[in-house]
């Protein structure tokens, strides 16, 4: 990126014409205080604003760090409850969080991003709500203590890696008009699929 690592930028405006921040947009501008996001924004890159003091003010309010709806970070751990109103769960916000044990994801959410909950190895279930319609590659991935999954009915596809290493899985909740999905779940435990 043209800006990661900026020691100079204080502040940014991002035109309303922009839809999507890359990885490492401002990563490390250490002293962006200021950033001002439109409303067209519908994505926001891995680490985008880390080791900005924007982001650090935001961490330090709030365990929940939501820009325009979507969840790009997040400090929670235990059982954890998703607040309403926010639109996606962002690119690896929960990425490799140990100490997620539950995921209660609200009916508000219509994506999950790539790598959302990627190794989060502790992580045993997860309610992803009717209201998603998408699941990104890596979701899940390696997320080896999940047992059950259920696949909510305005999915219409399901990347091959949005499971991968997910050994654990016991039981596979399916919409009966979702097509090509048993190689999404193979894995050692072979699943047993239950369709709705």
């Amino acid at each position: 990126s043209a800006f990661q690592g900026c020691s100079a930028l204080t502040s940014v405006h991002i035109p309303d014409s922009v839809m999507s921040i890359g990885n490492f947009a401002f990563d490390g501008c250490s002293a962006l205080i200021s950033v001002d996001i439109p409303d067209s924004i519908t994505r926001i890159g891995y680490r985008a604003f880390s080791g900005t003091p924007w982001l650090k003010a935001m961490q330090e309010r709030n365990e929940f760090i939501i820009v325009k709806g979507i969840l790009i970070d997040s400090s929670a751990t235990g059982n954890i409850k998703i607040p309403d109103g926010i639109i996606s769960i962002g690119i690896c916000a929960f990425l490799g969080r140990i100490t997620v044990h539950s995921v209660h994801i609200p009916d508000s959410v219509t994506s999950i991003g790539e790598s959302a909950f990627g190794n989060c190895k502790a992580l045993t279930s997860v309610h992803i709500p009717d209201s998603v319609k998408n699941i990104e590659k890596w979701a899940f991935s390696g997320c080896r203590a999940l047992t059950a999954i259920r696949i909510p009915k305005g999915v219409r596809e399901i990347p091959e890696n949005a499971f991968e290493g997910c050994t654990g899985l016991i039981t596979v909740e399916l919409p009966r008009h979702l097509k090509k999905y048993k190689h999404v779940f193979e894995n050692r435990c072979h699943p047993v699929f239950k369709y709705y």
